[in-house]
């Protein structure tokens, strides 16, 4: 059987990004990023900042 494993991927923001860009961009929810990232609730990005966008990998048992 598949084991989910989480992962986390560096992502850093450019220029006129959104936290809905992001999101849409790696299939998830703007809330996981605000929590992943200790957002507020505004969200405000700034370019060149750094987010951690959270994942799941499926491992395939051996």
């Amino acid at each position: 059987s598949a084991r989910v494993r989480p992962a986390v991927l560096t992502y850093r923001v450019q220029r006129g990004q959104t936290l809905s860009h992001i999101a849409k961009r790696y299939k998830v929810s703007v809330a996981s990023l605000r929590v992943t990232n200790r957002l507020d609730k505004a969200g405000r990005l700034r370019p060149g900042q750094t987010l951690r966008i959270p994942r799941s990998v499926r491992r395939s048992a051996a």
